[in-house]
């Protein structure tokens, strides 16, 4: 194996040899390092001496040579693009690795603490503080102080806490070796609640003063505290060995609830009895603390009294406890009433009962809880099949309760439950629960199933689609070798539905004369085991690879499928687009039975046709949405049929939609504008309510006139415009202005928005009707607003609309500007697709600006799933070939292939 005669201390200080040498592309070689192992050998050698901080400072090193370096730019894009692919797959392992899963997989020595801890510091804020919370209790006392640190820092810098968070980093303060290093980590929980009862409950830990002084600290904090202050005093009461302190904190108090559980939470003789008198007196007290406090004065009260307050326990979870502890407390010829009144207790619902049922059979004797337990399986066994991951972890925490001989058959149950879920990721969380429930000798094999599932990133057809998508913007030369690459990912891919579609787009990307054998297998990919919108897409995909008498063979077949009813409608809707027989396309058409779509496919099939013919289907077209029932979907229907068809069937349409009955305001402003679109009508414009749709109404209207009668229908839409928000007035001032006979008003207009955003694309959009002079000042104007933007994504769209006014040669700087404000937007707003979309309408951006913002995106991907990020990279397809050319566009191809081949 590579790397194999390497020493640990070759492994970890090689790369910063070749570094502080100079040899930065070695370091590139070392990080691409192939050979026959399917993993990746750098990332091994690192791993197997649990040092992926290591490898992580190796990637941050190459990635930062790969930005500041010289060289051919192809290459140094290139290497970002490998970098960013294996920063992610590092990382994508240990964000897959559920918190919980870390401290099994070491105590089952699946996993070796080292490398545990190398792996939470990839891991997001929350699983890194819960799985180091775990990890720093199992090193030795000198670690620990080692690792304290960190952990603190971590906490520390926690904003929010949902308090399992809390109660985790509580529960490790108490397992540490030193108690003040505990301290301090006490001292870091988010939640006060959390932190003063883990202080009152360290303070006995400490030598005397230092434990008394932190007592005092938790008391004086609690005492401060806005809200919460009584639940906080009740949990430092509850932790603290002196009961005279214990009540004096009780009686300062407020809430009868909180007050009563310290109380009863002392065991002093009348204790129980008093905390009992105070909780008659709370009016007021919330349900939940109630049932608690009852819960604990049952323990402190003769059993006859005890069973009477655990009968007035509300929720199921501390009546059965409180049940079950009087049990214990009576006579054995007692105890079996009173199993039953808490079996009587469970709720009836599965997922509840199950639960419920299972805490009951804890507390009894074994001898005595085989009834519950059959009944337990059984709820457990009822819960829905969506819920399969509960499911499995329910009849888990019910193995550890069964016979022995019961366990194992239980445990598979439970697992086969657990590998239902849809993802790698979830898979390996519900593994875990499951895990965590099982006896040792029942545990390590679910265990080693929950790690594999940890480090599969379930993303194949992911990256098969990003590198067809680079594929097809290769020469043809080029094409054909790159694609060898890509198909071995095609067919490896498991679920049905994606290898159809990806085969199809193979069908479209081979040589000609194997796109017939390519496009069969991927119908043979449908037959029969596709849902009906995939058997579409890939037959619209494969038919644009077809000779004509193949494409329309194909499409025969799909049509007689649907009659048959093996496929259904979405096929043919296929057909009346993308036959290349228009008569095929008519047929499909008429085939399709539901009317609110049979109408508008039978007026595109109509398109094809030439006149007469397309006039007849048209009118077929207008009968069949007249028969719609629901009136919005008939105003749709008519809108969209009507559109093309003769002017008096088109004024007809209108007089139609314009009396339909029976829609909302905003759908009847809908329609109106529909109606005024087939037959422009100044006073119909004008009736509308809503000031955008009564905008669009009223150009249109305006359009239709010649310019000497337009002066109404012009006054009408200025005042139209002056209403509208001024997020959408930009390009409702634009049509006016094409529209004046001066535009100089919409720059007056204008002038009037805010500074900013919407001011500048106004400002650049009605610049392209006025005369040179104004047209000059006006961009000017635009490009001071869009310089004062600050939100990356307005900014963006400013400079495209300055830039879409300039000649080619006057465009560098909006252009530049442009792109670069592309990195800092929010990932939601489609950076890739924005830079993409840049590149490919203005082939003028500078190069300089673009390989700069390029570089910074690919930074700031870093934080997404790996499959999203290979979609970027297909969106970047424009960017890359424009940068780095064919180079750059195979290089990614490679790296999408080995990084799948690497980290599968």
């Amino acid at each position: 194996m590579l790397l194999d005669d390497l020493s640990e201390y070759d492994i970890r200080h090689l790369s910063g040899h070749l570094v502080r040498a100079g040899r930065s592309d070695d370091l590139h070689r070392l990080l691409w390092l192939s050979g026959d192992s399917p993993s990746h050998a750098w990332y091994e050698a690192k791993e197997r001496i649990a040092d992926v901080d290591g490898f992580s400072a190796d990637l941050r090193q190459a990635w930062h040579d790969a930005e500041s370096g010289d060289g051919e730019l192809a290459v140094r894009l290139v290497r970002q693009v490998r970098c960013l692919l294996l920063t992610v797959s590092a990382r994508g392992f240990a964000t897959s690795l559920p918190a919980r899963l870390v401290p099994l997989l070491v105590d089952a020595g699946l996993l070796p603490l080292d490398l545990a801890l190398g792996h939470t510091r990839l891991m997001s804020d929350d699983d890194r503080v819960l799985a180091q919370c775990d990890l720093v209790t199992r090193l030795p006392a000198r670690r620990q102080v080692e690792q304290l640190p960190e952990l603190i820092e971590l906490v520390q810098a926690q904003r929010l806490d949902p308090g399992y968070m809390s109660r985790h980093v509580a529960d490790a303060a108490d397992r540490l070796a030193d108690p003040a290093r505990a301290a301090d980590l006490v001292r870091a929980i988010p939640r006060v609640v959390v932190r003063v009862a883990a202080m009152a409950k360290l303070a006995h830990r400490l030598p005397g003063p230092a434990g008394a002084a932190l007592v005092r600290t938790a008391v004086q904090t609690a005492r401060t505290l806005p809200q919460d202050r009584d639940e906080a005093l009740a949990a430092v009461a509850g932790q603290l060995s002196d009961v005279r302190q214990a009540l004096e904190i009780a009686r300062d108090i407020g809430d009868v609830g909180w007050r009563a559980l310290v109380f009863a939470a002392t065991g002093l003789p009348g204790m129980a009895e008093a905390a009992l008198a105070e909780l008659g007196q709370g009016r007021f007290v919330a349900t939940s603390t109630m049932d608690s406090a009852r819960r604990a004065i049952v323990e402190h009260l003769p059993p006859a009294q005890a069973l009477t307050v655990a009968r007035e326990i509300r929720f199921w979870r501390e009546r059965i406890d409180a049940l079950a502890t009087v049990a214990h407390r009576v006579p054995a010829g007692e105890r079996g009433a009173i199993w039953a009144e808490a079996f009587a207790a469970a709720p009836q619902g599965y997922d509840d009962r199950a639960d419920a049922l299972r805490q009951l059979a804890a507390h009894m004797p074994p001898p005595e809880r085989g009834t519950v337990l059959a009944e337990a399986l059984t709820a457990a066994r009822q819960i829905s099949p969506d819920n399969q991951g509960y499911r499995g972890q329910l009849l888990a925490s019910i193995v550890p309760l069964l016979p022995a001989e019961d366990r194992a058959a239980v445990s598979v149950e439970a697992t086969a439950c657990a590998r239902s879920a849809t993802t790698s990721r979830s898979r390996a969380w519900t593994l875990t629960v499951v895990a965590q429930h099982l006896p040792e000798d029942l545990r390590r094999p679910v265990l080693v199933e929950a790690l594999a599932q940890a480090r599969a990133f379930d993303d194949l057809p992911a990256l098969a689609r990003s590198v067809l998508t680079v594929v097809g913007a290769l020469p043809e030369s080029v094409a054909a070798s790159a694609l060898a690459w890509a198909l071995p990912i095609v067919r490896a891919t498991t679920s049905p539905d994606d290898r159809a579609r990806l085969l199809a787009t193979v069908a479209t990307l081979v040589p000609t004369d194997r796109r017939a054998a390519a496009a069969g297998e991927a119908i043979d990919a449908i037959r029969g085991r596709s849902t009906p919108s995939v058997r579409a897409d890939v037959v619209r995909t494969v038919i644009g690879a077809l000779p004509r008498a193949e494409a329309v063979r194909l499409l025969d077949d799909e049509i007689r499928a649907v009659a048959a009813g093996d496929a259904d409608d979405s096929v043919l809707t296929v057909a009346v687009f993308d036959s290349p027989d228009p008569d095929q396309a008519l047929t499909a058409a008429r085939a399709i039975t539901d009317p609110n779509h049979r109408a508008p496919l039978l007026a595109h099939a109509a398109s094809r046709h030439p006149q007469p013919r397309r006039g007849v289907v048209l009118r077929e077209a207008l009968a069949v949405a007249r028969t719609i029932t629901d009136p919005k979907d008939r105003c749709t229907a008519l809108a969209a049929v009507a559109w093309d068809a003769p002017d008096a069937d088109r004024v007809a349409a209108a007089d139609e939609i314009r009396t339909v009955d029976h829609l909302t305001t905003f759908d009847r402003d809908w329609a109106t504008l529909e109606a005024v679109r087939l037959s422009p009508d100044l006073h119909l414009a004008a009736s509308i309510d809503d000031d955008a749709a009564r905008a669009y109404a009223l150009t249109t209207t305006a359009r239709h006139l010649d310019p000497p009668d337009r002066t109404p229908a012009l006054d009408a839409l200025h005042t139209c415009v002056r209403a509208l928000p001024e997020a959408v007035r930009p390009h409702h001032l634009a049509d006016l202005a094409a529209l004046l006979p001066d535009a100089g008003p919409t720059v007056d207009e204008a002038m009037r928005m805010a500074p900013g955003r919407s001011r500048a694309i106004a400002l650049a959009l009605v610049s392209a009707h006025l005369p040179q002079t104004a047209r000059v000042k006006a961009l000017a104007q635009a490009t001071a607003d869009a310089a004062g933007e600050e939100h990356p994504v307005f900014r963006h769209r400013a400079y495209v609309a300055i830039a879409d006014q300039l000649e080619p040669g006057q465009r560098a700087q909006p252009l530049a500007e442009a792109v670069r404000a592309v990195p800092g937007m929010d990932p939601s707003s489609s950076r890739s697709y924005a830079m993409a979309e840049l590149v490919t309408r203005f082939p003028d951006v500078p190069l300089d600006a673009l390989h700069e913002s390029c570089g910074a995106l690919l930074r700031g991907l870093s934080g997404d799933e790996r499959a999203s990020i290979v979609a970027d990279l297909a969106s970047l397809t424009p960017v890359l070939e424009r940068l780095g050319g064919t180079e750059a566009l195979t290089g990614t191809i490679s790296a999408i292939v080995h990084i799948g081949r690497w980290f599968p």
